[in-house]
């Protein structure tokens, strides 16, 4: 991997001779190709510059070590619409392409790709227990905590309403790479639960609403399906 200024892996150019070098004299070892990183740790996006150099390199490598690297990985789906734009160096035949396919999006800017799907991953979590609370926490609250941040002169000490506690925590996703599809709040999180709000529990029919068993449907984004996906704790089901 050749460092293209995204500061995650990869070598620096002016290391990548004496690297090299190094990794030509061992036993056993066939080097394939050379790629890049772009996107995934600070945002850096990728150019056609970025990838010239990504294929210069290439060519000095080829160069000077008399070697035919077969594989020039341009990097992930956040590199795809430069595809369209037709502005990927010839050299780059290779791209490590997740969330485009799975999600159907590029991370860059989160359009979606023609003819792919953005609702193929579908996360449902059980309500556990629902019980009708107070809003506010009673008692002297710390930092130490992942809920809601509460102002101590809140004036909703009175008021009251329905909590329900989900079958999921941050061991598992985090709640801000989740979309609900029903209305309410997230009150908080911990390691293994997750508590929302779902106020007075009534439908517009004044029906009740939620009952515990019942399951909330969320839609994921990339990050969550992969931390879900190798969790062990989640039942998966494939359809």
């Amino acid at each position: 991997m050749i460092e293209l200024g995204e500061l995650r892996e990869g070598i620096n150019n002016d290391d990548v001779i004496a690297f090299y070098q190094s990794v030509f004299n061992l036993p056993h070892i066939e080097v394939v190709g050379i790629g890049s990183n772009l996107g995934c740790m600070f945002g850096v996006e990728p150019t056609y510059n970025k990838l010239m150099q990504l294929s210069l390199t290439k060519e000095l490598i080829s160069t000077t070590f008399n070697k035919n690297l077969k594989l020039i990985s341009g990097g992930t789906s956040i590199t795809l619409p430069l595809i369209e734009d037709d502005l990927v160096p010839k050299d780059i035949n290779h791209f490590r392409i997740g969330e485009a396919a799975f999600l159907g999006i590029c991370p860059l800017e989160g359009q979606q790709f023609k003819g792919l799907h953005k609702d193929t991953f579908e996360f449902y979590a059980n309500i556990i227990e629902l019980i009708e609370k107070n809003v506010v926490p009673g008692g002297i609250t710390t930092d130490s905590n992942n809920g809601q941040a509460i102002n101590n002169d809140d004036d909703r000490t009175t008021l009251k309403s329905y909590k329900a506690i989900l079958d999921f925590g941050l061991l598992d996703v985090d709640r801000d790479d989740l979309e609900a599809e029903d209305d309410f709040l997230f009150v908080g999180a911990t390691s293994d639960m997750v508590v929302i709000d779902v106020g007075n529990n009534k439908t517009e029919a004044n029906k009740t609403k939620y009952r515990v068993g019942d399951k909330i449907k969320f839609k994921l984004n990339y990050i969550a399906v992969a931390r879900l996906l190798n969790s062990k704790f989640i039942h998966k089901v494939y359809v």
